[in-house]
């Protein structure tokens, strides 16, 4: 009678036990998915690095808890107490799919996540590279142009801006959201940028079509107010481009607010981007320069159009001559105006494309 009693208290305590591994196959991914909803929920509030913290430990117990919960479901599948696991193996083969599924979703996102950590890591070495590819490229196609002219043109930087932007647009794309916030400020910015670029680079091109300082090509008096109209529209577009440029730092801290940069990382930022003061200055003195060759040319166009009549275009010498001797005075005060700020500007452009700097933000 003992011996019955003792075999039936050992039955019932083995059939114990495989309905607690059966219920933990259940319960075990149903608490890990609960969990999961709760930091969805909740995880955006969470400062970044903790929220990552809890990511990564939280997959790894996931892994370690589908693990457990799998080896429950089979122990009871394949148990040989038939008697204790009747009723039960549906549900032990059931839990033990549950948990193969969650295995196999955090086996693949961790394996998403290196392939990601790696895609991350050679975009922001694929930055660097482009970066010195294309200060090396700048600095040589950038050089002081030959000819005086209004406005010494170098060669368009839209296409360079562009390139720089793509780039990190692209890596922005691969890179975790810490690291993809202030690319995506960078990039917000070098858009801003290339809209004050494009506008200016149109305007002097316009000027420079028209050739407004020559006036062995001004065939009438009409002729004047056409070249006015370029110059003083260059001149705007040569304005907004300067205070663009005096306040980049300004323009860099609203791009990182506004893509909601952490404070440690937009002081970072700040800081790299404050080694680009020295190129701002230079690309200020080059707007003011600007300015002057802008400013000299409306006085000869003024000039011309006052003393119309009273003036030739020498061909030969390639000269201006003047009746009037106030006149010829006020020509050559504009003409040495205008020549000293040309010269002023290339020798600020060939300090600038020197200094190895051309591929930052700052430009």
């Amino acid at each position: 009678m003992e011996t019955i009693e003792a075999t039936s208290s050992r039955s019932s305590s083995s059939r114990s036990l495989l309905v607690q591994a059966v219920w933990g196959s259940f319960a075990l991914p149903a608490c890990i998915l609960a969990a999961w909803e709760v930091f969805r929920a909740y995880g955006p509030s969470l400062p970044e690095s903790f929220s990552n913290s809890v990511t990564h430990l939280g997959c790894a117990l996931a892994f370690g808890v589908a693990l457990v919960g799998l080896v429950f479901g089979v122990l009871v599948a394949v148990s040989d107490k038939m008697e204790e696991k009747r009723g039960l193996v549906p549900f032990a083969i059931v839990g033990a799919l549950l948990n193969l599924a969650l295995l196999l979703v955090v086996t693949i996102g961790g394996v998403s996540w290196v392939q990601q950590q790696a895609r991350a890591r050679a975009s922001l070495t694929n930055v660097h590279h482009e970066m010195k590819d294309i200060a090396q490229e700048v600095r040589e196609r950038f050089s002081p142009p030959e000819a005086d002219s209004i406005t010494n043109q170098n060669p368009s930087a839209l296409p360079i801006l562009d390139r720089i932007q793509n780039t990190i647009q692209v890596a922005a794309r691969e890179v975790g959201a810490s690291e993809s916030a202030p690319l995506r400020a960078a990039s917000d910015y070098l858009a801003q940028l290339k809209r004050h670029s494009q506008a200016y680079e149109q305007s002097a091109a316009a000027v420079q079509s028209l050739n407004v300082n020559d006036a062995g090509s001004l065939a009438s008096k009409e002729g004047i107010a056409p070249r006015r109209q370029v110059v003083n529209e260059f001149l705007e577009a040569n304005t907004r481009m300067r205070e663009f440029i005096a306040h980049a730092e300004e323009h860099v801290q609203e791009c990182l607010r506004s893509n909601a940069v952490s404070t440690v990382i937009q002081e970072s930022f700040m800081a790299t981007f404050g080694k680009s003061r020295d190129r701002h200055r230079l690309l200020l003195l080059i707007r003011d320069s600007d300015q002057r060759i802008g400013d000299a040319s409306l006085g000869l166009l003024s000039l011309y159009e006052q003393e119309w009549g009273q003036w030739k275009y020498d061909p030969e010498t390639k000269r201006v001559l003047f009746v009037n001797e106030e006149a010829v005075t006020a020509f050559n005060r504009f003409h040495a105006a205008l020549t000293t700020a040309s010269q002023e500007q290339r020798t600020l452009q060939e300090r600038l494309a020197q200094m190895g700097a051309s591929a930052r933000l700052g430009e």
